[in-house]
C-alpha cells in the first residue's frame, strides 16, 4: 500500500453490499489481543472497536476481511446514538504504540492489520512488535468552528472523553493553572458518580485521574487538593453536559488541540549545514485542520507554532535518514528548521492533506455565496475554512532547503 492510499484514499462507489453488525457487546471477549476475529465454529468476523474512555465494544459483520472502515463507523455511531449532524467529526483510527492511521471511508481494516509490521518497519524507528487497535476519535480535519455548534450529550461526552485522555497523559502540555482548572470540572463529574463521596475523598484517591502524569509532582498533595476544590467551587451544580462542554471550550484555546502527533528530532541549521547528534533535541509535531506546533518532549513546552500559510515545507530523503523541512519569514532571509523522522513524509502528507481540505472548504464557500448573489472579491472567514487569509494555499516549492540534502 503506497503513502497516497494511506493519506488520500477517496472512497469507493463501487461496492453497493454493506455490512451490517448483527451483536454488539461491551468486555474483553475471546480476542482480546486481536483487532478482528471469528467466533469458535462460526463465519462472522467480530471487531473490537475502543473509545477514548478506554472502554471497548464489540461488532460482528458477515462481511470478514471485506468490511469497510465506513461500514464499522457508521454503524458504531448509531449505536452510540451520535447525533446524525455529529458523525463528520469522527472517524475510525488504527492505532498502535509507534504508529497511528486515521483510516478512509474504503480501508479494509483486516488488510490493512496485514500490512501493520512494514508500515511500521517505514515509518517507524521501533521494533515491529505491537499489535494495532480499532479506535473511535475525532476526525483530524475537523475544525474546532464546527465542535463549538455541537449540544448533543453524546457527541459532547466522546470530545471529552478524548481531550480529557490527551490532557491526562501529557499529550497536550498543560500548566498547573490549567490543571487545577480542568481538575476542578473533572472533581464533579466524579461526585456526579458517586454522590456519597465528598470532594477531598475523591482527590485523595483519584489525584492521578485528576491531574496529568507530568505535572502530579509539581505540587504537594495538600496543595493539589486546596487548588481543585477552590476550581471545583462554581461547578457544585452543573450537570454533566455543561461540564463537558466547559472542559472543552477550555481546551479550544489551544493551538495544538485536536492535533496529531509525530516524534522526531530538531535539529538546527547553521550555515546551510544540518547540525550534528550532539545538538539534536527530541520533540513531536502536532498538525491539525488549523496550525502546526513543535513541543519540546523534555519540557513540553510549545518551540515553535504557525498557521499554514507562514509556512513552505517538504520532505527529503537523504543517506538513509528522513527530513521534514519547515521554511518560514521574508522571502529574501527565511529561516529554517529540520525535523529527522523516519515519520517525515506522514509529516508532509498531513498537511499537505490539512491545506487542501481548507481550500476546499474556501471554495465550498464562496461557491454559495455567489449562488446567493454575494460579492466575488468578499474574504472568506477563516473560521469557517481553516486558513487566515483570503488567499487559497498550496504546498509551495521549497525555496533553499532541498540542495543542501540532494
Amino acid at each position: 500500500m503506497s503513502l497516497s492510499d494511506l493519506t488520500s484514499i477517496p472512497d469507493s462507489a463501487q461496492r453497493q453490499r454493506l455490512a451490517s453488525p448483527s451483536t454488539i457487546s461491551s468486555g474483553s471477549g475471546t480476542g482480546s489481543l486481536t483487532l478482528a476475529f471469528q467466533e469458535p465454529g462460526g463465519d462472522d468476523t467480530i471487531f473490537r472497536i475502543y473509545l477514548m474512555d478506554e472502554s471497548v465494544r464489540q461488532l460482528k459483520f458477515g462481511s470478514g476481511r471485506t468490511t469497510r472502515a465506513s461500514d464499522i463507523l457508521s454503524n458504531i455511531l448509531r449505536i452510540l446514538k451520535v447525533d446524525d449532524k455529529s458523525a463528520p467529526l469522527f472517524a475510525l483510527w488504527m492505532v498502535g504504540d509507534d504508529l497511528q492511521l486515521q483510516l478512509k471511508a474504503n480501508h479494509e481494516p483486516v488488510v490493512l492489520r496485514e500490512q501493520w509490521t512494514k508500515m511500521l518497519e517505514r515509518f517507524c524507528a521501533a521494533a515491529p512488535t505491537e499489535s494495532p487497535k480499532l479506535v473511535l476519535k475525532r476526525d483530524a480535519f475537523v475544525l474546532k468552528a464546527m465542535e463549538r455548534k455541537v449540544r448533543d450529550e453524546m457527541t459532547l461526552e466522546l470530545l471529552f472523553d478524548e481531550a480529557r485522555y490527551n490532557v491526562i497523559y501529557s499529550k497536550y502540555p498543560a500548566s498547573v493553572d490549567d490543571c487545577c482548572y480542568l481538575a476542578g470540572i473533572l472533581l464533579q463529574l466524579f461526585v456526579l458518580e458517586s454522590p456519597a463521596s465528598t470532594g477531598e475523598e475523591i482527590i485523595r484517591t483519584k489525584l492521578a485521574r485528576l491531574v496529568p502524569e507530568e505535572q502530579i509532582n509539581s505540587l504537594k498533595e495538600d496543595e493539589w487538593r486546596t487548588r481543585i476544590l477552590k476550581a471545583h467551587q462554581p461547578h457544585g451544580k452543573n450537570p454533566k453536559n455543561i461540564l463537558y462542554l466547559l472542559y472543552l471550550q477550555y481546551v479550544w484555546q489551544w493551538p495544538f488541540y485536536g492535533a496529531t502527533f509525530f516524534g522526531g528530532e530538531y535539529r538546527p541549521l547553521t550555515q546551510g549545514v544540518v547540525v550534528g547528534d550532539a545538538n539534536l533535541t527530541q520533540v513531536r509535531v502536532g498538525v491539525n485542520a488549523e496550525s502546526l506546533v513543535i513541543i519540546n518532549d523534555n519540557t513540553n513546552e510549545i518551540e515553535h507554532k504557525f498557521e499554514f500559510h507562514e509556512i513552505s515545507w517538504d520532505s527529503v530523503a537523504k543517506d538513509g535518514r528522513n527530513y521534514f523541512l519547515i521554511e518560514f519569514g521574508p522571502d529574501k532571509d527565511p529561516e529554517t528548521i529540520v525535523i529527522v523522522s523516519p515519520m517525515a513524509q506522514l509529516m508532509d502528507s498531513m498537511v499537505t492533506r490539512a491545506v487542501e481540505e481548507a481550500n476546499r472548504r474556501q471554495e465550498l464557500l464562496l461557491t454559495t455565496r455567489l449562488n446567493q448573489g454575494g460579492p466575488q472579491d468578499m474574504p472568506v472567514a477563516s473560521i469557517e475554512t481553516g486558513l487566515s487569509q483570503a488567499d487559497r494555499f498550496r504546498k509551495p516549492k521549497f525555496r533553499s532547503l532541498k540542495k543542501i540534502f540532494l
